[in-house]
């Protein structure tokens, strides 16, 4: 859950960001021009607007990566194994994340409750299965899919009318 402040901060980033740095490194770039544009000539607005589609390109890259490191891992992922693991195989990883994450080791306690939640649910073939059908797999990785439904629509009372069924 993100911060009415963070927010808040990421809306004021995007308002003032761009148009600031942008004036900042028109500032430094025409102070070693030999003949740098007036401010209100086209050059100078193309000097400006190339400066400042670079500066939202790379403020939008370092929101996404921001936004990217912010999502939790799969399940997978956070025991490291793959796909088509063994029981065995399992069990090593559960044994190692412990090792390595354990509260009385030195791990963060939340870490070492997601691992468990992970190895709960990754362990039981019931459990799994419905973890699975919440995830994609794409080319051997695992992404969030939409919830929708065989194409189906959904009425307003919440039942839901495959295509070749009658509302």
């Amino acid at each position: 859950m993100v911060s009415p402040v963070h927010a808040i901060g990421h809306m004021a980033g995007w308002y003032f960001v761009p148009d600031f740095v942008t004036r900042q490194i028109l500032r430094f770039s025409h102070r070693y021009m030999r003949n740098p544009p007036k401010p209100g000539t086209p050059a100078f607005s193309k000097h400006y607007r190339v400066a400042y589609a670079t500066v939202v390109i790379g403020f939008l890259a370092y929101n996404l990566i921001d936004a990217h490191r912010a999502m939790p891992t799969n399940f997978y992922d956070t025991l490291d194994v793959h796909l088509d693991f063994t029981e065995e195989e399992l069990n090593k990883a559960n044994r190692a994340f412990a090792r390595k994450n354990h509260p009385d080791r030195g791990g963060a306690e939340e870490v070492f409750i997601q691992g468990r939640l992970a190895y709960n649910t990754l362990k039981d073939p019931i459990t799994r299965f419905a973890y699975d059908r919440c995830v994609t797999r794409h080319e051997g990785t695992l992404s969030r899919r939409p919830h929708t439904v065989d194409s189906g629509r959904r009425l307003p009372h919440g039942r839901i009318v495959k295509p070749n069924e009658s509302s």
